[in-house]
């Protein structure tokens, strides 16, 4: 069999074992035993379960306590100690995949949360402080001792030996992000001046001794992880030599070393972590190219692998020697099995946009079946009886239902106005920073394309049109339209005014100084392309806040990050109280300030074509709005609605 990717499925020893290809699925927590199951039937050759406490007393976070010691009150996060383990090890192992898990301590983070904001949290780390919780309540540190550090070094040893006896086939030891040994590394967190503290030497005493610690425990045969974060991101932080110093040191103890970056507590720097769309694809691939060039043992890439092409090209490009996959592995757990198999274009792209982990979010906006696996099956059902359904509206929504209509055998008619499917989300490829989501699109153009769907491009869909189709089902996904503010003197500007979605469309239309009026996600966005495309951008929003309704951190972090590399001016909590010819005119603060305005672009907002579906009604019984023509939303909404509204038809 010729592979499309030779060097992604080469196989490569580690230690005792043989990994049959060079794929991890990185640890994102523990899941459940169901989507552990299906991991371990799709190819990787390791799954590592995230975020195992190494004791009951001093490394609580966010994360699971170690299920071989009582807890002291604390809750176990609804599994049910070593059973619940138990069953999602034996869930990834059962077909001939590998278990590994993840020990962690978070050091100057690990409290347990007090349940009021005025009550006081305390850890232990590297110097005795007290900070400032985000969440408002103050934190006291106490620096550690020599007893505390051997009675860490101790329990790092009793955890590794405890999940290698349990039947891991291999741990991973997080020394990154921020967390207990990297704080020791780091000269922002280390300001010890004992022999913990100082030089890089000293910094590094303390991580050593655990890795020494846990290989003599678990013995010379038993394969060890290693995460690495390469780079802190702030002035005088830990970064790349020292990491490359450290992993030289650390060689002797370790078997594989995974490079990552930034800083998971603190939210300006979380991104360099969990990359999102304003950064690209392998974001850290130079990081992991560095390490790979100075040691012996074997690197993992981490970080935005999103496509089997861009993780062929970092192992054969010599980047990396293996690499992980993450959110990717969650949104596809098919993924390394598709890839094996070349078949690169039915894979479920990952945009990088959090609706997965967001409270109010319908799950995973790519595959509807993400978070649903208890009650939504891998495998359509065929229909029990075809029916000819028609969508109109060749949106994401739109291709979503068409494409799960057809799934399941029935006859589908798409129908489109414009001349190509796709939405607002068809342009998005001239934005660097919306890559995903032009990759999105073009999935889902491939997969309407792959199935026997019949779409009417250019069509304008009447009710007498669709009538004389008779369908047995409607699923009307016609969207929404800009709305446009009544503002003073817009009609009669010299300015060129535009609507935000018609920027991607018509980029060269866009002239001189930009003023968008409308500083939502939409508003701010097309700010920064525009920004990033040479030309000077005020963004004006009435709130006190920028794109106020994306409260997710990471989101917010890599906003602050890129505005600072582009010419896109933020004016938040001010109005915009007249347009002049070429200028527009806004209050803040009871002051008025005039900027220059070649082009005016309109992002205010946009309402549900609802009054034009609304015309469809009548014409069978099973009729469906979904996505902005229903109520305005965000992408995965309209997706899932999209699939949803067809799986039982």
């Amino acid at each position: 069999m010729t592979l499309k990717y030779p060097h992604l499925f080469e196989p490569i020893q580690i230690n005792s074992l043989r990994f049959p290809n060079r794929i991890e699925i990185a640890p994102m927590g523990n899941g459940v035993p169901e989507i552990c199951e299906e991991f371990g039937q799709s190819g990787a050759s390791v799954m590592t379960l995230g975020s195992w406490q190494i004791d009951d007393e001093w490394s609580q976070l966010m994360g699971y306590p170690n299920p071989f010691i009582k807890p002291k009150g604390q809750q176990v996060h609804g599994l049910e100690g070593p059973k619940k383990l138990r069953q999602q090890m034996l869930a990834l192992q059962r077909y001939g995949m590998y278990a590994s898990v993840e020990l962690i301590h978070a050091g100057r983070y690990a409290h347990n949360f007090p349940k009021d904001s005025g009550k006081e949290g305390h850890a232990i780390g590297p110097i005795t402080e007290t900070y400032l919780h985000k969440k408002g309540f103050m934190i006291h540190v106490q620096g550690m001792d020599e007893a505390m550090i051997q009675h860490v070094v101790d329990n790092y040893a009793k955890a590794a030996v405890n999940f290698k006896n349990f039947g891991f086939d291999m741990i991973m030891l997080h020394f990154a992000h921020g967390w207990l040994p990297y704080q020791f590394l780091s000269p922002t967190f280390n300001k010890r001046t004992d022999q913990y503290g100082g030089s890089f030497e000293n910094r590094a005493r303390f991580p050593l001794l655990i890795l020494k610690k846990v290989r003599e425990a678990v013995g010379k045969d038993y394969p060890i992880e290693l995460r690495v974060g390469a780079r802190e991101y702030r002035d005088g932080g830990f970064d790349i030599d020292e990491c490359i110093r450290f992993v030289q040191l650390a060689e002797p103890y370790i078997d594989l070393v995974h490079v990552s970056a930034g800083l998971d507590s603190e939210p300006e720097l979380f991104h360099h972590c969990v990359s999102k769309n304003f950064k690209p694809h392998l974001d850290k691939i130079d990081l992991a190219r560095q390490v790979k060039q100075n040691v012996k043992v074997p690197v993992v890439l981490v970080g935005s692998v999103i496509l089997p092409e861009e993780a062929e090209y970092a192992i054969a490009s010599k980047a990396c020697d293996l690499v992980a996959i993450g959110r990717e592995a969650m949104v596809d757990p098919d993924w390394p099995k598709k890839a094996y198999e070349g078949r690169q274009e039915d894979i479920y792209p990952c945009l990088r946009c959090a609706s997965c982990s967001e409270q109010n979010g319908m799950g995973c906006a790519s595959n509807p079946r993400y978070g649903n696996y208890s009650w939504v099956e891998k495998d359509l059902k065929k229909a029990e009886t075809k029916k000819h359904i028609v969508v109109i509206g060749g949106g994401p929504g739109g291709m979503r239902a068409s494409i799960t209509a057809a799934q399941r055998g029935h006859q589908v008619t798409l129908i489109e106005k414009e001349g190509e499917l796709g939405g607002q989300i068809r342009h998005f490829q001239k934005d660097r920073f919306k890559t995903d989501l032009d990759i999105f699109c073009r999935f889902l153009q491939g997969q309407v394309n792959k199935y026997p769907i019949k779409v009417l491009l250019n069509t304008k869909a009447t009710p007498k049109m669709v009538q004389e189709l008779n369908p047995d089902a409607l699923i009307l996904a016609l969207g929404a339209e800009p709305i446009s503010p009544t503002i003073k003197g817009l009609e009669s500007t010299q300015a060129k005014v535009m609507q935000a979605i018609d920027v991607y469309a018509h980029p060269e239309q866009v002239e001189g100084e930009v003023v968008i009026i409308g500083g939502g996600a939409t508003g701010i966005e097309t700010g920064i392309y525009l920004a990033d495309e040479g030309h000077h951008v005020s963004v004006v929003e009435i709130a006190d806040q920028i794109a106020k309704q994306e409260q997710d951190i990471n989101w917010r972090s890599q906003l602050d990050w890129i505005l600072k590399q582009v010419d896109c001016t933020p004016y938040t909590s001010s109005k915009v109280v007249e347009i002049k010819n070429k200028s527009v005119v806004i209050e803040k603060n009871k002051k008025l300030k005039e900027i220059k305005a070649d082009t005016i672009v309109l992002s205010v907002g946009f309402k549900p074509r609802s009054q034009e579906a609304d015309s469809f009604y009548g014409i069978t019984y099973h009729t469906f709005k979904i996505g902005d023509c229903y109520k305005v939303r965000k992408l995965g909404q309209a997706t899932n609605e999209g699939y949803f509204r067809v799986i039982k038809l």
